[in-house]
């Protein structure tokens, strides 16, 4: 049997991380469940930071509709997350990812020690080493904190949480290595204000975490030490250092929270064609992209004139797909094919506006690149892409891959991973 997972998610007030935390774990989930408390677990609640939080969930890019959102009032975190541990059960989803709203993932490694050791191993939770961050995501806590439980098995009275995220279980444990699977924590990264809030309101509050906000937090310098809020127990947290001299690097997120790219991707979800494109879905692996695409280009076209260059070819259905766009919109746009192997002839119907090229004279909107192209050629093409321009690339699965792996860092990104992959990023502006 095929094994589900969940990202469980207890929410009252979003940190502002919310979205960037989703995004990061998103494709590896089956489900996002939210659950949305109408008051804190400490201290007294305000129904506008609720309704802001709500607000900020329904505005995600779900292009899977895995979003779920559970509104409640639970008195405490364990009695909160074991709500979501029995709705999982309910629904058919062997794992609860347990992660907050300001805990981040590398992609490539939750998907390895998913994949590899979770749905394979026999334990029945699993705990990740906490890397947290200090007042801003340039510095850090200088050692790794105490490993916090980040997955959860359902199964029926295996295990249940007694205490905030602490776990009861009958069955075994397993330690993620830090260089295997690490949680990278913003519970740290706020302004004063929100920080004092936090304090206040949050499982563990106590009263005397004022003292330790006005003589730590509000005072704080590269060359303080013990700076753990628990002021028994500083070791935890023994100085904030830069992170560049941590061991464990947070990569870049794909679509960042509020992005161009974000926004575009959310325009051709909802957008609905009234165009009959099935005459273009005659290649498998192709045919789930064929909305997409279309969609992406004649949203782009119907807001003003671009131009496209095609960078290699394969079976032309992409090609086509644009064409076609580009001619629904009835806008002045352009496309170009540059490729070793070029199509035989360009289809008369877009003879007016579709062209194949020798050489990169222009400068570019958006860049498809097909298959795995001549380095020389590749790179004068991209310097020829606009600030802020699109930059479509198949085969992300195979031919691709590498090149897709590294262009994509520090840049906004979305990975279709069905077929033989595609991908469309963002070139920052």
């Amino acid at each position: 049997m095929m094994q589900k997972v969940a990202a469980v998610y207890c929410v009252y007030e979003n940190s502002g991380f919310l979205a960037e935390s989703v995004r990061r774990v998103y494709p590896l989930m089956d489900k996002i469940l939210f659950l949305l408390n109408f008051k804190p677990w400490n201290g007294e609640g305000d129904y506008k930071i609720v309704e802001q939080t709500y607000s900020d969930i329904l505005k995600m890019y779900d292009p899977h509709h895995k979003i779920e959102v559970v509104s409640g009032y639970w008195k405490s975190e364990a009695e909160q997350r074991n709500f979501g541990l029995k709705r999982c059960r309910e629904q058919g989803i062997q794992w609860n990812f347990i992660i907050d709203d300001d805990e981040m993932y590398n992609y490539a490694d939750l998907k390895n020690q998913l994949h590899e050791r979770v749905f394979k191993q026999d334990f029945s939770v699993y705990l990740s080493p906490h890397q947290v961050y200090w007042k801003d995501t340039k510095h850090c806590i200088s050692n790794t904190v105490a490993a916090l439980p980040s997955f959860a098995s359902t199964e029926q009275d295996l295990l249940y949480f007694n205490e905030a995220r602490a776990i009861i279980t009958r069955g075994k444990w397993y330690t993620f290595f830090p260089q295997d699977l690490i949680c990278h924590h913003y519970s740290y990264v706020r302004s004063d204000e929100s920080m004092l809030r936090k304090i206040r309101t949050f499982s563990h509050a106590d009263p005397s975490m004022e003292s330790w906000y006005k003589d730590v937090w509000l005072k704080w310098n590269e060359e303080m030490e013990n700076l753990h809020p628990n002021q028994s127990n500083t070791a935890s947290f023994k100085k904030a250092i830069s992170i560049d001299k941590s061991n464990y690097q947070l990569e870049s997120c794909d679509i960042y929270p509020d992005s161009e790219l974000e926004k575009l991707l959310k325009k051709i979800e909802c957008f609905k064609t009234s165009f009959d494109l099935n005459w273009l879905k005659w290649f498998e692996p192709t045919k789930h992209l064929i909305d997409t695409v279309f969609n992406l280009i004649y949203l782009q076209a119907k807001s003003e004139n671009i131009n496209i260059l095609e960078l290699g070819t394969n079976q032309g259905q992409l090609y086509y797909t644009m064409c076609e766009a580009l001619l629904k919109s009835g806008s002045n746009s352009k496309i170009s094919s540059y490729s070793e192997h070029p199509l035989k002839e360009t289809n008369k119907t877009y003879q007016n506006f579709s062209k194949s090229v020798l050489g990169f004279d222009e400068q570019y909107d958006l860049i498809h690149v097909v298959r795995e192209t001549n380095q020389t050629d590749l790179r004068v093409a991209l310097s020829k892409l606009k600030k802020g321009g699109l930059l479509l690339i198949s085969n992300t699965q195979e031919d691709n891959k590498n090149f897709f792996n590294e262009y994509k860092k520090n840049k906004s990104y979305f990975e279709f991973k069905e077929g033989n992959g595609f991908a469309i990023v963002q070139e920052l502006m």
